[in-house]
Order: C-alpha cells, then structure tokens, then sequence
C-alpha cells in the first residue's frame, strides 16, 4: 500500500474555483448550498445541505489512476440519521466512478445502516449488494470511514471500517456497474434526493491509496512555512518571503511571491506537529500557483531532508490562474524509511522554476 494524496480541506478560501474546494473537487450537475464548515479537529470540512430536491449532484475528486483495487478514507459527520437517504431511491451518498460511471455506492439510511449498491449516475433505484447491521451510523457523530474495494463483475469486494472496525464486509459480489472500466478513478461525495427537513453532510481528512489496503484511523494535518531559509524568488510586499506563503485561507493574489527564471527556488522552515503520530503514512507539500504569462511554465516542490535534496515531479502551470498542485513522499527521502516526526518538522522546502 502506497498514500497517493490527502486533502484537508484546510486551506482553501472557499467552495469555488483555482483556490477554493473545485481546485481538485469538481462541481457537478450544479452543487448548491455548501460551505466549508470547522474541522474534525479543527481547521475546515467541506459541508453539503441536503433538502428537497433531486438527485445528481456531486462533487467529484479524480483518482491519480484507474484502479481495479483500491482504499480510501475519510471522516463523515451526519446531522441526522433518520431522514437520509433510503435504498428505495436516489443515487449514493458516496459514490466510486469508473469512465465517468457509478461502479458502486454507500447510502447511510434511517436505519443507520451502511448500504453497500450498484448504481450508475442519477439511478433512481439501484441494486442492493449488501447492507451492515443497523445502528452502525449516529447523528452529530464524527467517524473516520475507510473503503477498501476491488472492482469486479463476479469476485468483487468491499469492506467498510468505521474508526477502524469493519462494519460490513462483502466478498464475491458484482461491484462493476461499468463493463467497460477496469475499475474506480473517481469518487463522488453525492447530494442525494433529500427529506422535508434540512441534514447536513460534512466531510474531512480525505485520503486515496493505490491497493485496497488501508492505512487505520488517522488524521491529515497541515504544518505551514515558518521561516525563510533562502529568498531565491521575490515577494509581493515586506521584507520576509514564508509569511506571504503561509497564510491559513490561501489569498491568491493579495500575497504571494514570483520568480520567473529556471533554477529560482524559494525555501522555508516549517512548523512543528501539533499532534504525536504513532505512523506518518506519507507527507504531501501543496502549493497553489499560477503563471502570468504566455510561456510554458512548470514547477517542482523541492524538499530536502537531512542530507538529502529533492525536487520530485514537475507541475504544469496551464493556465492564467491558480491551481492546487500536490506532491506525496511516502517514505522520507533522506533514508527511505518510513517518516518519523522529528524528520517531517525538520524538513526544508518550497517552489523550484523547472521551466
């Protein structure tokens, strides 16, 4: 098992576009009433309303892959069990797309079940695959929800864990709505058919692995620039270049800073954990960038560790806007070896001007 990326939620400005939620979650079919809401512990979660109306609208994060096996994770609060979504109706509450195609979906009922179907977009009444017990799933209750899967017509499989308890195992099952995918490249956090009454729906701490094997109840915390270790681009304003980085909501244009020829890198100190993690899974740096000209543009996310330097992939600048660009270490670079604490405060980083 490999962590290809995380999201937090805790730095975007909003739920719009380039530096808000649609930066890497796409706003389908017209996602209306959602706002970011206080964290899990602390920071943002993303929050969808959920009122009369109908079925299809998503919003949508892409895989890095198309994977037949797969694992992903994340914290779900419900203000209300009882008047949720029921299996007699309407798409999933959590969806998992092949080709742009339900493969398969998770409804949480007035049950309190969790129920696993097979359904394609905007399906009024999909097929049963398997529910767990009832009372599983509580209102006003923050769980940490893993998914590990394996997409398949006869031999599919599916297991659900709550704060690191499977709640509903299924094996030997047709998962596989669409033929014509060899799996899962997107998930879909769904604004199903609704009740008379209001429910929100909050969502956090979002992870994606590449096998279907999780990682165990965790959480994505986000540690910020905290000093300059080389001005190597210039600043919008003041004398120092990681204050006008590490603003909690990213500001866009208000503060920033610029380079523009290949070889600039801009590095930092970062702060320290708030928390004392027994297993660092992986650490991701994010950076919201853009270009302001015609010419190609790329950057990398320079990290150095110990003795060790790396610059990693390079990121496409494509347009004249901003766009969220991540970039995951599995493993610390500097021994190879799973990361330890003092390791991930210790890291120095920031922008590299690749072309």
């Amino acid at each position: 098992m490999a962590l290809v990326s995380t999201d937090s939620f805790d730095t975007y400005n909003g739920t719009g576009t380039n530096t808000g939620v649609q930066a890497k979650w796409t706003n389908t079919g017209g996602v209306t009433n959602t706002s970011l809401t206080s964290g899990r512990f602390g920071g943002q979660a993303l929050r969808m309303n959920y009122t009369t109306g109908i079925p299809g609208q998503w919003y949508i994060r892409s895989f890095s892959a198309n994977r037949a096996s797969f694992a992903v994770g994340g914290a779900i609060r419900f203000s209300s069990v009882g008047n949720l979504q029921t299996t007699s109706g309407g798409a999933a509450t959590i969806m998992f797309l092949g080709g742009g195609i339900g493969q398969f979906g998770l409804l949480f009922n007035s049950s309190g079940q969790i129920v696993a179907v097979r359904s394609g977009i905007g399906v009024q009444t999909p097929t049963v695959i398997g529910s767990s017990a009832t009372g599983v799933v509580a209102a006003n209750t923050y769980y940490f929800m893993e998914v590990e899967a394996t997409i398949s017509g006869t031999t599919g499989t599916i297991t659900v864990y709550l704060d690191g308890v499977a709640k509903l195992t299924l094996t030997s099952i047709n998962n596989k709505n669409n033929g014509s995918s060899a799996g899962v490249d997107q998930i879909g956090i769904v604004r199903p058919l609704g009740s008379s009454t209001s429910e929100t729906f909050d969502f956090d701490d979002f992870y994606e692995a590449d096998t279907n094997t999780r990682i165990g109840l965790g959480r994505v915390e986000v540690i910020r620039a905290s000093a300059d270790v080389a001005q190597g681009w210039t600043r919008s304003a003041g004398a120092v270049n990681y204050s006008l980085t590490n603003e909690t909501l990213v500001d866009g244009d208000t503060t920033y800073v610029q380079a523009s020829s290949v070889g600039d890198v801009d590095t930092y100190d970062f702060g320290a954990l708030s928390s004392t993690p027994a297993t660092i899974y992986g650490v991701q740096m994010v950076v919201f960038a853009e270009k302001t000209d015609a010419t190609a543009r790329s950057i990398a996310l320079q990290a150095k560790s110990g003795a060790t330097t790396s610059d990693g992939p390079d990121y496409v600048l494509t347009s004249l806007s901003y766009g969220r660009h991540e970039r995951m270490m599995t493993v610390d670079p500097n021994t190879s070896a799973a990361w330890a604490a003092s390791a991930v405060e210790a890291i120095r980083g920031g922008p590299k001007v690749t072309v």
